[in-house]
């Protein structure tokens, strides 16, 4: 029998996508992130998402699943989030992040294992943005962020986090450039004191800190605070309690995911250009006895996203490789790394993978999703794939929305091979398609969950639409001289790579030339907006926290070096690519729809720019639409914004798109 796409009355609408597939009001676990495995491999700690009602959204919990029979538990109850647990290294404790106290403020708490109770610990002045327990056991170390520190794009905004109750709201708001309260430092936890102290680490802003052995750290650290520094942060090794500084590495790039061999000897962290903070993956690099910083051996394809020490020269280290996510453990003293997992299908959940190791050797859990796979909590023994727990509700089957999941492979302009995924709906090519661009650049597109937010992409398939999801140069996934090769030609080969995949589809019939639509967040919005003035092939677009003028954005946004890393050169020195590569200097070219979504409270992609490239479409003629959430940041990611977001895309695409693909 032919499969036909769904009709409108068929459809369910966003909210009821979102209800269906969080079983939302019935304390299901829907999501995971943030896996940890105990010392003895008996148990997992994650950060569950439970969600109560649709207007409230999702709330994070501390859960546990005991690995030998696959029971779970939820340990915390909030109120507000409970997240990133880390479990001491006897299993007694876990320390985790709650804001139930205020808001958005986020400290340290214990949860008692033996009593199931939760404890405060001593409030910290600043938002504890990280804990990592002592080798020893006997003290935490925390990141925290000052109450004037700005959050990455990839960190919920904090919204008046740091106003007192009592503050009258027309109180302004007084921006003096770098001020003490913008630093990040580290503090130190004492279980036994019940006290914190800071580490006095002169002239320094902590973004990461671990510990390396009891009486020293590792850290990732810039010489000024300001998000846009993160991009020159370098490494040190800092001794205690006195918090002298050792400079360690200065890297090419950025650098992040610092951590120490269990003796302390030696050090690992991952260097690799980055867009922003939080999404860092590329080249592992180790430190040894001597400091002497080398590449890890046998790991020239792999993209590095997390690794975990297991002794004192083994790791188990965790990557991507184009469209795979890999597992495998690296040996320090024989120079070799032997892969145990890798995948296609399915991929690490996160923004990046990580596993976590368990008693016996090689076997390792990880959270696993796909594009049909609810995340699922699953266990690798002897090289073979166990599901140990999922999260799927079990009240909505995805197959009967997507026909479908393929992987397409096609050649650029200049030969280059390039990849990604293409995901059909029911029915008969060819299909209306919608090009979805990630963000960035430097991302990449794997097997992921639909069900996400506002569940947007699975709204979009039960009306009939096929997703193409491209990696262009630039991405992630396949080493850094290929991300770096989109620095200084933004919107140049990196728009042809898409393009040609597009004309890929459209020569293999899959896709219907008169129905065609871009959509793209932050990166991804800025290649929607900046498509369009190059090409009228589109029938629609849809940009999300999109950046259209590089200048402004360098003097706006608060990475305003990711802006001098990605046009290779400041304003100032002539560089003609502030112009030449800003969709908001071609405006009039533009004749497809186009509709921009942003968030007020973006520090970022700042609303300013969805803004002006509005206002430039509608003196040029152009149908455009505005839509402002003004509680948003980057990216709209709060129910019921992300249900409302979902309504309005589905909404647009089905208005430009021609009358025989609207709904019936």
């Amino acid at each position: 029998m032919e499969s036909k796409p769904l009709s409108k009355s068929d459809a369910l609408q966003p909210e009821e996508f979102v209800s269906k597939l969080r079983a939302v009001g019935s304390g299901h676990v829907s999501d995971a992130v943030d896996l940890r495995s105990s010392s003895d491999g008996s148990f997992l700690a994650f950060t569950g998402s439970v969600e109560d009602t649709l207007d409230e959204g999702a709330h994070a919990r501390i859960c546990i699943v005991d690995v030998a029979s696959g029971q779970l538990r939820v340990a915390t109850f909030g109120p507000n989030d409970d997240r990133s647990p880390k479990i001491s290294p006897d299993g007694r404790w876990i320390a985790y992040l709650s804001d139930r106290v205020r808001r958005g403020d986020a400290q340290l708490w214990l949860l008692d294992l033996e009593s199931g109770r939760s404890i405060a610990t001593t409030e910290i002045d600043g938002w504890v943005e990280n804990a990592e327990w002592s080798p020893d056991g006997s003290q935490i170390l925390l990141t925290v962020a000052r109450k004037g520190a700005d959050t990455a794009s990839t960190q919920t905004v904090r919204q008046n986090a740091g106003r007192e109750a009592e503050t009258p709201s027309w109180t302004p708001t007084v921006d003096i450039g770098i001020s003490a309260d913008q630093w990040r430092d580290a503090w130190i936890y004492g279980l036994a004191s019940k006290q914190a102290y800071r580490v006095p680490i002169a002239d320094l802003n902590i973004w990461e800190a671990n510990w390396r052995g009891c009486s020293a750290l590792v850290v990732i650290a810039s010489s000024r605070p300001g998000e846009g520094y993160w991009y020159n942060a370098q490494t040190y090794h800092v001794a205690l309690p006195g918090g002298e500084a050792e400079h360690l590495y200065s890297p090419t790039d950025q650098v992040a995911h610092p951590s120490a061999s269990p003796c302390g000897t030696s050090v690992a962290f991952v260097e690799g250009v980055a867009s922003d903070r939080g999404v860092l993956i590329g080249t592992l690099r180790v430190a040894g006895p001597e400091d002497d910083v080398i590449q890890a051996p046998g790991l020239a394809d792999i993209d590095v996203s997390s690794v975990e020490w297991r002794s004192d020269t083994v790791l188990l280290v965790t990557g991507h490789r184009r469209l795979n996510t890999v597992v495998g453990v690296l040996d320090l003293a024989s120079k070799t790394f032997r892969e145990l997992w890798s995948s296609e299908e399915t991929a690490g959940s996160g923004r990046y993978a990580a596993a976590v190791g368990l008693s016996v050797p090689d076997d390792f859990a990880m959270i696993v999703e796909g594009f049909l796979q609810a995340p699922e909590v699953g266990l690798v023994s002897n090289g073979s794939y166990r599901t140990l727990i999922s999260f799927d509700a079990g009240l909505l089957e995805l197959s009967q929305y997507i026909q479908s999941v393929q992987t397409v492979h096609w050649c650029a302009e200049d030969g280059l091979e390039l990849d990604g995924f293409l995901v059909l709906p029911h029915g008969q090519p060819p299909f209306p398609t919608i090009m979805l661009v990630h963000g960035g650049p430097i991302s990449h597109w794997r097997a992921h969950w639909m069900g996400r937010r506002g569940a947007t992409e699975l709204a979009l398939l039960t009306r009939g639409y096929a997703l193409f999801f491209p990696n262009p140069r630039g991405s992630s996934g396949r080493g850094g001289e290929f991300a770096r090769s989109v620095l200084g030609d933004v919107g140049g080969k990196d728009a042809g790579d898409l393009m040609s995949g597009l004309d890929a589809i459209l020569d293999a019939g899959i896709a219907d030339p008169e129905n065609l639509g871009v959509m793209g967040g932050s990166y991804g919005g800025y290649m929607a907006s900046w498509l369009v003035t190059q090409s009228d092939r589109f029938a629609a677009a849809v940009a999300v926290a999109p950046l259209t003028n590089w200048l402004s954005a360098l003097y706006m946004s608060n990475i305003p070096h990711f802006v001098t890393m990605a046009l290779k050169g400041s304003y100032a020195e002539a560089n003609d690519l502030y112009r030449s590569r800003s969709p908001i200097c071609f405006a009039e070219n533009v004749r497809t729809p186009v509709l921009s979504i942003c968030g007020a409270l973006d520090r970022c992609t700042p609303s300013a720019e969805a803004v002006q490239f509005h206002n430039a479409l509608l003196q040029a003629g152009t149908t455009s639409e505005l839509v402002t959430y003004p509680e948003e940041g980057h990216g709209v990611r709060r129910a019921p914004a992300a249900n409302d977001y979902t309504a309005h895309v589905l909404a647009w695409f089905e208005r430009h798109f021609s009358q025989r693909y609207r709904p019936r």
